[in-house]
């Protein structure tokens, strides 16, 4: 039997570790090294590569096809979790003063906990012999794998994620009036234009005879005294710049990124204009990468809109929303629906959800479960009791050394993930709200950090007591701290990849970031008490 003092301080370790990284990620973030562009790259290099390669190391090791038991009771409990998030958010929605263009957003805070750098991180801080021992971490995480492939299976091959594409239908349109509005009165001022151009032709010819012969007969006494004025003035700003160069290339810098924002903002004014202000904003973008970010200020939710709003090319009509990674869209050419097919609608949807599986995390996910319920196949990358192979020279199955390289690898996914985290949430900030805006977020914290661990620690007791864990005090643990996360930070960019970058308010980001400043400081608290809960009372530590 272990202390109770001992189960709280194991408790509250792991919080120490991740709020570290975090906090490094939102300093970071605060000093732009950690800039929009950077992070997405990383997210993009943690979804494509690091995340498969954690996937399949730790499932492929630890689950095998006697664990088939352990795989459907993680799915159910993951369907009660994300359902029961999903009907809370609902009643929040009626209770609490909350938008109605912010219905999506509030169902989504709900549905899509925060499982995958959180859970996993705790788990494996715990495994170091006290309570779990090594090779039970590992099959927690791949336990905690397994939660986030049904979380994305619902999220995103399912689409639950245009939920946010609901809230901003209305923003989008109006935006498109707007539009079409500006359109019209340049058109006619550009109809006016070609008038007055025609009519100034002559006389401008006329003048540029008469100017010619002015410029030549003075042109001798000009140009000293010119060349004269000049050379002082730049002596003296040759001076100013000297003393005062940091403050220039600050405020350059600044002017810079202000432009860019600027650009974002207003492009696609006009069809014929849309190509020079595309070259505008690559050449600003361009010169701000190219100097120090670090002078500039802090980047900000609007910069996060701007580099993943895509509401230009889905208005337009010619393009739709489609899935790149475990977190991430992008936008295609609509030509590239199966339609060509001639099926029907539902066929054709559930093609799209089939090619959804193709996204690397995705193939990942079903390899590794393939290898790992086919012992003589597993037999090959890692060593089992099931199936006997000729090993290799050094003693080890043939290709361990692809389970070497994806160990290796995927043992940076979860500290980069904190980290991205951490800059995420610097970026955070709240407009002008309306009155009693607070109870939202309060409302929303107080279902997933205390509502829902309640009913998820009676649920898995319940199947604890019946005899469906058999045992597994790991699979019970994870199955109830799961139930005590906060919301996914996918959110952020899948609102923003919705959000019209030229609009002058976020409403939808700014509850949106309003939930994660409650959660975060409660989640503090909340995990630890949850986690020495389970592992003193349910697991009988």
């Amino acid at each position: 039997m272990v202390s109770l003092g001992s189960i709280i301080y194991t408790a509250v370790k792991p919080i120490f570790k991740i709020y570290i990284i975090i906090g490094v990620g939102y300093f970071l973030g605060k000093k732009n090294l950690l800039s929009v562009d950077t992070t997405r790259n990383i997210s993009d290099i943690i979804l494509f590569t690091l995340l498969p390669c954690l996937i399949f190391s730790k499932i492929v090791t630890n689950i095998d096809n006697s664990d088939l038991k352990q795989i459907g009771i993680i799915c159910l409990t993951a369907v009660l979790l994300y359902f029961a998030g999903l009907i809370g958010s609902l009643i929040c929605y009626f209770i609490t003063p909350v938008p109605k263009n912010w219905l999506g957003g509030c169902l989504s805070v709900g549905f899509f906990p925060n499982i995958s750098d959180l859970p996993i991180a705790y788990v494996q801080t715990l495994d170091t012999g006290s309570l779990f021992t090594e090779d039970e971490g590992d099959k927690g995480v791949a336990y905690v794998c397994i939660y986030l492939a049904v979380q994305t299976i619902f999220q995103f091959n399912l689409g639950m994620y245009r939920m946010i594409e609901y809230d901003l239908k209305d923003e989008i349109k109006r935006c498109i009036d707007i539009e079409n509005k500006i359109e019209n009165s340049e058109n006619a001022i550009f109809d006016s234009d070609d008038d007055l151009v025609q009519r100034r032709d002559f006389s401008v010819v006329n003048s540029s005879n008469i100017n010619r012969g002015r410029t030549i007969h003075g042109s001798s006494s000009s140009n000293h005294p010119t060349v004269n004025r000049q050379g002082g003035v730049s002596k003296s700003r040759t001076i100013s710049s000297n003393n005062n160069e940091d403050k220039e290339h600050e405020r350059f810098l600044e002017a810079n990124l202000g432009n860019l924002r600027g650009v974002n903002r207003a492009k696609s004014r006009r069809l014929s204009a849309t190509q020079s202000i595309s070259n505008s904003v690559m050449t600003t973008s361009s010169s701000v990468r190219n100097l120090d970010l670090r002078k500039l200020p802090s980047q900000n939710i609007d910069d996060i809109v701007n580099q993943y709003s895509q509401v230009e090319k889905l208005r337009s009509g010619t393009h739709e929303a489609t899935v790149v990674g475990l977190g991430d869209l992008d936008v295609r050419p609509v030509q590239s629906r199966t339609n060509k097919w001639g099926l029907s609608d539902f066929l054709n949807a559930l093609l799209l959800v089939l090619e959804n599986c193709k996204r690397p995390p995705s193939v990942s996910l079903i390899l590794s479960i393939t290898i790992s319920m086919i012992p003589w196949v597993k037999a090959l990358f890692v060593t089992t009791t099931q199936v006997s192979l000729p090993n290799a020279p050094d003693g080890m199955p043939p290709l361990s050394f692809l389970m070497d390289f994806a160990t290796y690898v995927s043992e940076a996914c979860v500290p980069l993930g904190l980290l991205l985290l951490g800059a995420t949430l610097a970026r955070l900030s709240v407009g002008k709200m309306p009155k009693g805006y607070w109870k939202v977020p309060l409302s929303l914290t107080l279902l997933r950090l205390i509502i829902l661990p309640i009913i998820g620690v009676l649920f898995n007791h319940r199947l604890n007591k019946i005899g469906w864990f058999g045992g597994d005090k790991m699979l019970q643990f994870i199955g109830s701290i799961n139930f005590g996360l906060p919301n996914a930070t996918s959110l952020i960019y899948l609102t923003a990849f919705y959000t019209p970058a030229e609009s002058s308010e976020h409403i939808q980001m700014d509850y949106l970031a309003l939930t994660y400043i409650f959660e975060y400081p409660v989640l503090a608290i909340s995990l630890p008490f949850l986690t020495t809960y389970v592992l003193k009372v349910s697991l009988g530590y």
